[in-house]
């Protein structure tokens, strides 16, 4: 009688586990539905005004969906056209970031960060606001989610250290119609909150909380992450004539490659490097020169 007693209760409970997973389905249907309705209306022909207003839309029927714990594990999927998703190699945290064009032709970018820490069975959802503009000198300086440089995330990179809150995000700015911007950025996950950049890029003997790159919007810049060589890999960027020295929209990729390799609990910069075999020879060549 007892096991028949567990049997049932366990049949019910899976039943509305059933229906409560469906029924969380059906609403973050609907809700990813309206999301792309209002970006559809978005147009970089008409109106700031009015493109704003859809976008509002948008980021309260996102925050609606992510705002439940259930949507942790619901991929979103219809929305991969407008919107990156990254999900942290241990599944930790996930980060949507998307941008709007502007009629002046300047980017703004937007996102959430959903945190579900299973150890402590806690929950935590943060909406991130761009202060790019009011910005200077941002390779050195510690921002928060309202305080962020924004960007659309691509990529997120376990860090090396183990037991460590601290990962490497790799990120794309449109910026304006002249320079578009690739960035190296820290994301420290903290109990009570979360922050951007940490002094641990060594870059010509300067000591930065993240890299920026800026270049001309009419090219790309190659920026990846290597797992087999543990090594950021990326296109050297030159102006297309020395008097553009000062110039970044003048910049694009002058077929060098330079990288950056963790060592010492910092990422060491390396430049013009061999891209078939890069850390084997970065590390001899250091040897050499320590001698």
């Amino acid at each position: 009688m007892l096991n028949r007693t567990i049997a049932i209760h366990c049949i019910f409970t899976l039943f509305l586990l059933f229906n409560t997973a469906s029924a969380n389905d059906s609403l973050f249907n609907s809700l990813e539905d309206s999301i792309l309705f209002y970006h559809k209306k978005i147009n970089k022909y008409q109106e700031y005004s009015e493109n704003a207003v859809y976008n509002k839309q948008i980021i309260s029927f996102l925050e609606q969906s992510l705002s439940k714990k259930e949507s942790f594990s619901y991929s979103f999927d219809s929305l991969a056209k407008i919107i990156s998703i990254q999900k942290s190699p241990d599944d930790l945290f996930r980060i949507f970031t998307w941008n709007t064009l502007s009629n002046k032709g300047e980017y703004e970018n937007f996102g959430f960060i959903q945190i579900n820490n299973i150890k402590n069975d806690s929950y935590k959802l943060y909406q991130l606001t761009d202060k790019s503009d009011s910005l200077s000198n941002p390779e050195y300086k510690t921002l928060t989610v309202s305080n962020w440089l924004g960007a659309i995330y691509f990529n997120i990179i376990k860090y090396p250290e183990k037991n460590t809150n601290h990962y490497i995000l790799l990120g794309w700015d449109g910026n304006n119609l002249f320079s578009s911007k690739k960035l190296i950025e820290v994301i420290t996950i903290d109990a009570f909150s979360v922050s951007f950049g940490k002094p641990i890029f060594q870059c010509n003997n300067t000591l930065k909380n993240r890299v920026v790159f800026e270049y001309s919007s009419h090219t790309d810049m190659s920026l990846r992450y290597d797992e087999k060589k543990e090594m950021i890999i990326f296109d050297h960027l030159s102006p297309s004539n020395p008097l553009f020295s000062n110039r970044p929209e003048f910049y694009g990729p002058d077929f060098s490659y330079d990288g950056l390799y963790f060592e010492n609990d910092k990422w060491n910069l390396v430049t013009d490097i061999d891209i078939r075999n890069p850390k084997p020879e970065t590390k001899q060549v250091e040897k050499k020169n320590n001698k």
